[in-house]
């Protein structure tokens, strides 16, 4: 079954359940995985791309698709995109591409704006099999960040298609047209949800509103905390945390 069929929220389906093997697998796998992190870094990242990249080709029994379609769009979604920011060589850094751009202001928005489309992705994974009138609103956040990846993307191709020469790790630079896919597909998926719970008219004001809200609360976030916010990974490293990603 491949990885991108399309996202099954129905109503009917039923949630995702968990035996206690299961959970203890996935909590063992966590451990392993981070554990790798922490001592060989980026190419453990490395490693779980094209871990995920194979896992998505795996054939598997209909009544694990649903557990199989969760974790492939969590890892190209949400974890991948995570690891490749706290590894970020130049993008988002204090003197990296943004600040040639947009300075600081362009470095604020730009976290708050893919924290808020993280965000809503894991909340209509988790929850969108629930949400029938707010999916509109999702579908707009959502295609925001169909956006955001794409435009990284393209950012990195070039330092990507050099990063090759580098024991392959350019190959990460590739993971945001992975994560742009995940998200479109889930943006569609609740487009069609809201569709079938509003009318035409309901359903494009929703969606503005969504949109609204991708870049609005950005924009909030920048103008209510400023700079105070790229101080945060810096200073939670400075008390111990996340030391393998210090600058």
């Amino acid at each position: 079954m491949s990885e991108y069929e399309e996202p099954s929220n129905d109503a009917g389906e039923p949630p995702l359940q968990f035996g206690l093997r299961t959970l203890l697998l996935l909590q063992a796998l966590c451990a392993v995985f981070f554990a790798a992190v922490m001592l060989v870094g980026v190419f453990a990242v490395l490693a779980a791309f094209l871990g995920t990249i194979v896992f998505s080709g795996v054939s598997v029994q209909t009544k694990n698709a649903p557990l199989k379609r969760m974790t492939i769009h969590l890892m190209y979604g949400i974890v991948l995109p995570c690891l490749c920011l706290l590894f970020d060589p130049f993008v988002l850094r204090e003197d990296g591409m943004c600040n040639h751009f947009g300075g600081s202001a362009l470095r604020v928005t730009a976290y708050a704006a893919i924290t808020l489309q993280m965000l809503t992705l894991l909340w209509w994974l988790l929850f969108g099999s629930k949400t029938r009138r707010l999916s509109g609103v999702l579908a707009g956040i959502l295609l925001c960040g169909t956006l955001t990846a794409v435009g990284i993307g393209l950012a990195l191709v070039p330092w990507s298609l050099l990063g090759f020469l580098v024991m392959g790790v350019g190959a990460l630079g590739f993971v945001p047209f992975f994560t742009a896919r995940v998200f479109y597909r889930n943006t569609v998926a609740a487009a069609r949800r809201a569709r079938r719970c509003t009318t035409s008219r309901e359903f494009r004001l929703w969606y503005l509103v969504g949109v609204i809200i991708a870049l609005g609360v950005p924009l909030l976030a920048y103008w209510l905390f400023g700079d105070d916010l790229l101080q945060l990974i810096p200073s939670l490293n400075e008390r111990g945390f996340f030391l393998p990603f210090s600058e």
